[in-house]
C-alpha cells in the first residue's frame, strides 16, 4: 500500500510539472500564472500528505515503544538543579 501511494505521488509530480509548463506558456496575466502555480502545487501536495498519513498508520507500535523507553531512560538520568532546572547525571559525574 505504501509503495502504491508513493507511485501515485510520483505520477502526481509528473502531471503537476506538465500542467505547470503548459499552463504558464498559455497564461496571459500574472493572476493566471499564480492560479496555475497554486493548482500544480496542490496536485503534488495532496497525494504527498495522504501518503505520509498512510505511512503513519503503518508505523509499528514497537517504534513508538522504543522511542518511549529511550525518552524515559534519558529522563531518569536527569537530576534537579538550581532554580528548577535539570542537569544530566552524566554531566555531574564528569566534573
Amino acid at each position: 500500500m505504501k509503495i502504491f501511494c508513493w507511485i501515485i505521488c510520483l505520477f502526481a509530480s509528473v502531471i503537476s510539472a506538465l500542467f505547470l509548463i503548459s499552463g504558464l506558456s498559455a497564461a496571459e496575466s500574472a493572476p493566471q500564472e499564480a492560479s496555475i502555480a497554486a493548482i500544480s502545487v496542490a496536485i503534488v501536495i495532496i497525494p504527498y500528505v495522504f501518503t505520509r498519513a498512510i505511512e503513519g498508520f503503518y508505523k509499528s507500535n514497537e517504534t513508538f515503544e522504543e522511542q518511549n523507553e529511550e525518552i524515559i531512560s534519558l529522563l531518569k538520568k536527569m537530576v534537579p538543579g538550581d532554580n528548577g532546572s535539570y542537569k544530566s547525571k552524566v554531566d555531574l559525574e564528569s566534573k
